[in-house]
C-alpha cells in the first residue's frame, strides 16, 4: 500500500513518524510501499493541484528526521514548470501527478504529459534512486 499524508505545517512529520509506529506495533512495515506526500487542502484530500513548501520535507531529510521514511513519493501541483525544482528540493523516489498535465478535469493533454516527462528527466540531473 502506499499511504497519503497532506503538508500543512511542521506537524505532518509527526503525523508520519505515529502513523509508521502504529504500523511497526502491529505487525512492521511489509505492505508499505511507500509514503506519499501531498498538499493540504479543506476542500479535498488529494487531487487538489495545491502545492506545499517542499523545503519541509528537503529540511527534515537532511537533518535525519526521514530517516526510515521512504520511499517517498511526492505530489501536490506538480506540472512541468516546478516538478524539476520539486525533484531537486525534495529528491523523491518518484513523483505523482494529475491534474498538471490535464486539459480539462480529468482529460490528459499529451502535450503537457510530454513536457512533464522532459521536466521530470532535466530535474534529475544528479541521478538520484529517482524511479521513472
Amino acid at each position: 500500500c502506499i499511504k497519503a499524508f497532506r503538508v500543512r505545517d511542521e506537524g505532518w512529520l509527526d503525523e508520519i513518524h505515529r502513523w509508521l509506529a502504529a504500523l511497526d506495533s502491529c505487525g512492521g512495515r511489509g505492505n508499505l510501499a511507500g509514503v506519499l506526500l501531498d498538499a493540504f487542502s479543506l476542500a479535498a484530500r488529494g487531487g487538489s493541484g495545491q502545492k506545499f513548501n517542499w523545503t519541509m520535507v528537503a529540511d527534515a531529510r537532511i537533518s535525519g528526521k526521514l530517516a526510515g521514511v521512504d520511499p517517498i513519493i511526492l505530489a501536490g501541483g506538480l506540472d512541468a514548470t516546478c516538478v524539476g525544482t520539486a525533484i531537486e528540493t525534495v529528491r523523491p523516489w518518484a513523483v505523482d501527478v494529475a491534474s498538471g498535465v490535464e486539459k480539462a478535469p480529468g482529460v490528459k493533454d499529451l502535450r503537457k504529459v510530454a513536457d512533464f516527462i522532459r521536466a521530470t528527466k532535466e530535474g534529475d540531473e544528479l541521478k538520484s534512486e529517482f524511479w521513472l
